[in-house]
């Protein structure tokens, strides 16, 4: 008897990964609802009525899910976000992922409930895997960062850096409690990212039998194939050793270390793009040299500009669930400076540097060794890792084996 082809259903908030996990599934005819907070046709009437109030929406949909069955609560939700920016309703944001939760658990009770696989990242999840367990769905959690310790680490670093003068802000670790266990409780598996997300799991008390190791998806532009990169043979002042720094300026990302060691270098022919949004407070970004440039908030499209213009990139991070502008600087054949604490792209010696501990002192020596040695960052370009193996369709296999394993 021909065995019944398991569908999975995916709930998301968000375009996380450009929808990759549900556009891999979809792809191969096995996703059977794909259900998110927003979700915008561009052509529709509601696309028009927000570009009418300067609403940006373009980043919540994607045209390879244009014929999947999508169940979105847009109007909802987008009139959600914007009482929450008011003053008044400001606790209303506390609250989203749970209230998305609820919406998107109402939405098993309409559909099969046989042969069927949920995916749901964390945060919003509980609700959901709960209302499955009445059913026996298999349920699996996708862990965004690397858990209730990573928290740990941002506090600490708040404190070390502030000395309580300063509370973290926006910090999305408090969210984790009894409710996060409960998911994990009903998770059949959780997938982690990262080698790192799965050491700081298992320390978090999570059982290590039900983690498995999944890295991002990524698809690098057309266009960078064929990109070759020159470095030349000395850095001097008219040409310096050009690094940058992409992700939001926030101590988790290492950005207090960094900023040290580009004050610390700043009479040497090093020039710094940090790109991203600021999440510290202005005076730690004061008294920076000139050489120094912070381009907040800059739009996706135009991030490849700095990886095309920069030399290296630096990731210093405390904690990344994965961090996939590593893989984006790899598509452009950029070298990276990397901390130990992400996913593991980078060899030593090989495509970049490994830094043994984040501080200004290791930053500041692996930055001198590149202006030291521009060969190397030739080397370490032509070396730049095949991204073949974060593409859909590779993952899309090991999503396959994961639901395929008893």
């Amino acid at each position: 008897m021909e065995q019944t082809q398991t569908q999975w259903i995916v709930f998301q908030v968000g375009s996380r990964e450009h929808y990759a996990i549900p556009r891999m599934l979809h792809k191969n005819n096995e996703l059977l609802f794909f259900v998110t907070d927003i979700w915008i046709k561009p052509q529709s009437w509601f696309a028009r009525l927000l570009s009418f109030f300067k609403i940006p929406f373009s980043s919540r949909y994607h045209p390879q899910l244009s014929d999947a069955k999508v169940i979105h609560f847009s109007a909802f939700f987008l009139l959600f976000d914007l009482l929450s920016k008011i003053l008044i309703f400001k606790p209303l944001q506390t609250k989203r992922d749970r209230i998305v939760s609820i919406f998107f658990a109402g939405c098993l009770f309409f559909m099969p409930k046989r042969s069927i696989v949920i995916f749901s990242y964390n945060y919003v999840a509980y609700h959901i895997f709960r209302l499955a367990q009445r059913y026996n769905i298999s349920c699996i959690l996708g862990q965004i960062d690397a858990g209730p310790l990573a928290g740990e680490i941002n506090r600490k670093l708040f404190e070390e850096c502030f000395s309580g003068t300063v509370k973290p802000n926006k910090d999305l670790y408090l969210k984790y409690g009894k409710k996060w266990r409960k998911e994990c409780d009903y998770a059949r598996y959780i997938v982690v990212n990262s080698d790192w997300s799965r050491k700081m799991l298992i320390s978090a008390g999570i059982d290590e039998e039900k983690l498995r190791i999944i890295p991002l998806a990524y698809e690098p532009p057309v266009e960078s194939v064929h990109f070759n990169r020159d470095f030349p043979t000395i850095f001097s002042e008219q040409r310096p050793l050009r690094v940058l720094f992409m992700g939001s300026l926030k101590l988790l990302k290492g950005i207090y270390p960094l900023l040290q060691a580009i004050r610390e270098l700043r009479d040497h022919p090093v020039e710094f793009y940090l790109v991203g949004g600021i999440q510290i407070p202005q005076y730690l970004i004061s008294d920076l040299p000139a050489k120094c440039h912070i381009i907040n908030r800059v739009p996706k499209e135009k991030t490849i500009l700095y990886y095309k213009l920069c030399d290296v990139m630096i990731l210093p991070t405390y904690s990344d669930g994965f961090a996939i502008t590593q893989l984006e600087a790899q598509a452009w054949k950029l070298p990276i400076i990397a901390s130990l604490n992400c996913a593991r792209i980078v060899e030593h010696n090989k495509n970049g540097i490994l830094l043994k501990e984040i501080t200004a002192k290791d930053i500041k020596t692996a930055i001198l060794e590149l202006i030291d040695y521009p060969d190397k960052l030739k080397f370490f370009s032509e070396n730049a890792i095949d991204l073949h193996q974060f593409s859909l369709d590779s993952i899309y296999r090991l999503y396959k084996l994961l639901i395929d394993s008893k």
